[in-house]
């Protein structure tokens, strides 16, 4: 504000308490390295204000508040980047803001923290199949303990410029009357959504839960369902309330849902069955990508989601375990079909693997379309049990696991010692990436100018 004031665009800090203004961008040749800025400013020992004859400098017409926060996005290996333009470690000093500004420093339109200390850019906008849990993103700043800066393999994305782009208005169906979907829409995270709700937050939500589709009330409400009705369309104009966490944007109205499809197709698994195949943990039989589908996880679901990720096999295991892969399960591997009866969560009729038993399939080749809107009710009826911890058991085989977030094909999966004929044992209760919350439908010191 100062520099401002005295008609000065580029300011810089030095020494904790120093404040210098110029109207000439510094040259590129006198950058120093971040961590050399390491000293604590007088007014705010959180931030940093610059060092021993290093000035920590800013644009003052540069306007930080368009950066907008995205969400908490996976990687799918540190061979695998999301973000693959510039990167930069800022141990002992990373910021969200420190980030932001060393990404637009270099021309780009994103943003992205992990690990405490890694920053990422890209031009390339993260693709909403590709949020994580935002509880994932819990690692602390180095620079700041009161921000995040993404975590093992997740980043916390931030847009630069905030240029509004909705990446999932294609997936738009329509504003849907609610009072018939108590039986079919699931409520998520209410608290969460308050502040952040937006079409791109709630569509990759209900996404990675495995739900086809995803809807909005209220400006700051999500829901999931298998299946809506076409009979409770209404006109769109009815979805008129703005997204808390984007007032460009309508996030469904009184009573009036904002729905989107979550693009998870819906072709048939019948047919395409090669049969139940041995895992282990050292080495994956289908070891392209692991998904948790908690509540909804069948075959059919499975295979949808690897057809639409470009694999060729799709696997259930444990019940609730999808796996995608490319290479074909060898022959030798192939155990009875008896091995893979642990029942689906998402349709108990259906089987779902066992105990390093994959059931697999062959996704098919060609597109996968969009289903038609579907005019009857879901196979299975979703109610607030959801937010009870789900337990598996089986008149054949179960054993015994642990709790298992999200996993890529990098990571190893814990697994119990012990062989699949084992008498039944309970499962304990999967805890990881459940809802917070399933609510009730309610739903300075400044000082003489000076040269550079």
């Amino acid at each position: 504000s100062y520099c401002k004031t005295k008609g000065m665009r580029y300011f810089g800090l030095r020494n904790s308490y120093e404040c210098f203004c110029s109207i000439e961008r510094p040259s590129f040749k006198k950058i120093a390295d971040a961590p050399e800025c390491n000293m604590k400013c007088e007014g705010n020992p959180r931030e940093t204000c610059g060092g021993g004859l290093r000035l920590s400098v800013y644009d003052s017409e540069e306007d930080f508040s368009t950066a907008k926060y995205m969400g908490c996005y996976k990687e799918r290996s540190v061979t695998a980047r999301l973000m693959t333009g510039a990167s930069k470690e800022f141990r002992g000093t990373l910021t969200n803001q420190q980030c932001i500004q060393f990404c637009r420093d270099k021309g780009f339109s994103y943003a992205g923290t992990q690990y405490s200390f890694e920053c990422y850019c890209s031009n390339e906008r993260p693709h909403f199949k590709s949020a994580a849990n935002e509880k994932d993103c819990n690692a602390k700043c180095d620079g700041n303990e009161d921000e995040n800066c993404g975590g093992g393999l997740k980043l916390s994305v931030f847009d630069l410029y905030d240029k509004s782009t909705d990446h999932v208005y294609s997936s738009f169906l329509g504003c849907y009357e609610k009072s018939n979907y108590q039986r079919n829409f699931l409520p998520y995270d209410e608290d969460y959504f308050k502040k952040l709700l937006t079409p791109e937050f709630c569509v990759g939500y209900c996404y990675r839960r495995g739900y086809r589709y995803a809807g909005m009330e209220s400006g700051s409400s999500c829901f999931c369902a298998t299946a809506i009705q076409a009979v409770n369309k209404v006109n769109d104009l009815q979805c008129n309330i703005p997204c808390s966490g984007d007032k460009k944007f309508k996030c469904g109205g009184n009573g009036k849902l904002s729905v989107y499809h979550t693009e998870i197709s819906d072709q048939s698994e019948e047919g395409r069955l090669l049969g139940c195949f041995e895992d282990s943990g050292s080495r994956r039989t289908l070891s392209g990508l692991e998904i948790v589908f908690e509540e909804t996880n069948t075959p059919r679901l499975c295979l949808n989601v690897c057809l639409q990720l470009g694999f060729k096999y799709a696997g259930v295991q444990y019940g609730y375990e999808c796996f995608c892969g490319n290479r074909p399960p060898p022959r030798e591997l192939e155990k009875p079909e008896s091995e893979c009866s642990m029942k689906c969560p998402g349709d108990r009729s259906k089987m779902c693997g066992g105990g390093w038993r994959l059931l697999i399939f062959n996704t098919g080749s060609g597109s996968s379309p969009k289903p038609a809107i579907v005019v009857t009710q879901p196979a299975m009826t979703l109610t607030a049990a959801a937010e009870r911890p789900y337990t598996l058991t089986t008149t054949t085989t179960t054993t015994t696991r642990r709790p298992s977030t999200l996993l890529m094909n990098s990571q190893t999966t814990w697994r119990p010692p012990t062989e699949p004929n084992q008498q039944p044992t309970q499962q304990k209760p999967w805890d990881n990436n459940k809802p917070e919350d399933l609510s009730p439908w309610d739903s300075n010191k400044p000082q003489q100018q000076s040269p550079w």
